[in-house]
């Protein structure tokens, strides 16, 4: 899976729809939170555990999950730029 660091903003930008949860939010930046948001492939193959308020490790770190994306969270118009075979992403 692919790792991404990114800010409250990216959300906005790039339209994430969740199907779990919320996405990271600004006081989470600002205390330096770990949470993460993972991808619907990622959700799946964790089963129970992929889900908002479990862990995961990420770099010998642990992350609460607070929010899954959608299999087709990222489109541009009517084309989806992401489908969930490429949602294998973690945000943090």
């Amino acid at each position: 899976p692919e790792v991404i660091g990114v800010t409250p903003s990216f959300s906005e930008i790039k339209k994430v729809i969740l199907s779990e949860g919320r996405f990271i939010c600004h006081l989470d930046q600002k205390e330096r939170k770990r949470v993460c948001v993972i991808g619907s492939e990622i959700a799946k193959a964790l089963g129970r555990q992929g889900h908002v308020s479990h862990s995961l490790r990420i770099n010998h770190e642990d992350f609460q999950i607070v929010g899954v994306l959608k299999p087709t969270a990222w489109k541009k118009g009517k084309t989806p730029l992401l489908t969930s075979r490429h949602l294998d992403y973690c945000l943090f």
